[in-house]
């Protein structure tokens, strides 16, 4: 199975699997049989209604006006169910698929509105151009993943978790020690994974200072584990990272 890098918003790096086309296509398949049984059963009960109608001269006008209420669902179809059932439609569901975003968050509205626009593109407008784009992109993307910046991936949250780096904050059972590190900026996190990086054992100092300034603005008092800047300032990176990648996780189970 093709993988892709996700990096979070708190530059958590993740390698994550892709959709295979073929279990796209299939999704797609049963999306589309699902469509059909709706607008079989909702034209049989217009029906019933129709002819339970007296006549009358806006008989045929209001019959109309159901129709395209009753048509909506199909219209917006993947918009409703991807935005109210965590990116994923039926046929998604049963497949066990799912739609993100790049960088691992839940797909918003607007991102399902784009993919929506572009479904037309894909597979109509241009003779299915985007099942062949699919195939040529690395990410398995058609044209409206690609405009809307998503990701189908399996719906696996353990899968999931199977592919994070080996680090403390990865851990399902990590408990964060500080909660404040959630207010870090990701501009101050970054001056501090670049301070524990380019000066691990604090020889000039940096940490130290580093330090107090975290504790300042953080309102902190570091426990007595932590008494050493470097082991402080490195718990409060990896609770940052956490609180960074609880949307991710969430999006994986939800």
């Amino acid at each position: 199975m093709a993988t892709t890098t996700i990096t979070t918003p708190g530059h958590v790096t993740l390698q994550q699997p892709v959709a295979p086309v073929t279990k796209r296509m299939k999704a797609r398949a049963l999306d589309v049989l699902f469509m059909l049984m709706y607008m079989l059963i909702m034209l049989s009960v217009l029906t019933g209604i129709y002819n339970s109608l007296s006549y009358s001269s806006s008989k045929d006008d209001w019959f109309m006006v159901l129709c395209v209420i009753a048509s909506l669902p199909v219209v917006f179809y993947s918009v409703i169910m991807e935005v109210l059932n965590g990116g994923r439609t039926l046929g998604k569901q049963i497949v066990g698929l799912r739609v993100i975003k790049q960088d691992g968050g839940r797909v918003t509205l607007v991102d399902s509105l784009m993919r929506w626009m572009m479904l037309s593109v894909d597979l109509w407008i241009t003779m299915g151009l985007g099942v062949l784009v699919m195939c040529l992109s690395s990410r398995n993307q058609r044209l409206g993943d690609l405009a809307a910046g998503t990701l189908v991936v399996p719906d696996v949250a353990d899968e999931l978790l199977a592919y994070r780096p080996n680090v403390p904050y990865t851990n399902p059972k990590y408990h964060p020690t500080y909660p404040q590190a959630a207010d870090l900026s990701m501009n101050q996190s970054e001056v501090i994974d670049r301070t524990l990086v380019s000066d691990p054992f604090d020889l000039q100092g940096y940490a130290s200072r580093l330090s107090v300034k975290v504790q300042q603005v953080l309102d902190i008092v570091p426990y007595p584990q932590h008494d050493k800047p470097q082991e402080f300032l490195r718990t409060v990176l990896n609770d940052y990272r956490y609180y960074c990648s609880r949307p991710l996780v969430e999006s994986a189970q939800g």
